[in-house]
């Protein structure tokens, strides 16, 4: 399996994270090879054409590939019989976003244009 070095990781997710909304969360790596690869090694594979919304937080372990399209959004805006459910202004007050965790565990790939809510 082909993985990125934490350079080419660390510049494939500048690329692809945002924060649509003022709550940041995070994102987390856990995980090391047992085999005894390089120690620049991530055992990690995400393509410069996915999005991670970082609202919530993330948490990826190893072996895990993320291909081009794919978009993990982590948060939700909660509609509780509003009548109207959004309008831009109530989209910036944090009480309209409730962010999420997702773990993803090893050895999963997700495949292109899967969209993960």
């Amino acid at each position: 399996m082909i993985t990125q070095t934490k350079q080419e990781l660390g510049d494939a997710l500048k690329k692809i994270s945002y924060v649509p909304h003022k709550i940041i969360g995070k994102l987390s790596i856990v995980g090391k090879d047992p085999i005894g690869r390089e120690e620049n090694d991530t055992c990690l594979l995400i393509s410069s054409g996915a999005s991670l919304d970082l609202t919530g937080e993330i948490i990826l372990h190893r072996w895990v590939m993320i291909a081009s399209g794919c978009c993990i959004v982590n948060h939700s805006h909660p509609y509780r019989g509003r009548e109207i459910l959004l309008l831009k202004e109530e989209l910036s007050g944090s009480e309209f976003v409730e962010p999420s965790e997702l773990e993803i565990c090893e050895d999963v790939w997700l495949f292109q244009s899967l969209i993960l809510p």
